[in-house]
């Protein structure tokens, strides 16, 4: 599942399709957790930035729940620090805005080889 808003999540998501994946749009925090509780994604590629619920309170929910095999997170502002302090939160991976199409493919890939979900913008998940 993935979940953002901008033209780099749809060249992202266009990329995970051609490999095969399936993928969903979120659009909100809230539309992205609904979406996780009610359905079964190996990846959730996660905005920090979204409207509702913040990809913080999202991440932590996740997690908490298991709601996605790999939880990659997203965000224009990507430090060393926030990268450690991400993953000990729950992130698998921390990739900067707009991420590397093809880092993503790899990380999907690796991670699942199967379908991938995104709510609506740089969020995506994968399933």
């Amino acid at each position: 599942m993935a979940l953002g808003d901008e033209a780099a999540t749809a060249d992202t998501m266009m990329m995970l399709i051609e490999h095969g994946f399936g993928v969903a749009i979120a659009h909100t925090g809230e539309q992205c957790l609904d979406m996780l509780v009610h359905g079964k994604f190996g990846v959730l590629i996660l905005d920090l930035v979204l409207p509702g619920l913040s990809g913080i309170e999202v991440l932590a929910e996740a997690h908490r729940r298991r709601l996605a095999a790999h939880i990659i997170l997203v965000s224009r502002y990507i430090g060393l620090l926030d990268t450690r302090r991400y993953k000990q939160m729950g992130a698998d991976d921390v990739l900067s805005k707009p991420p590397d199409p093809r880092a993503v493919l790899e990380i999907c890939q690796r991670t699942c080889g199967g379908l991938a979900v995104s709510p609506g913008g740089i969020s995506d998940a994968i399933r």
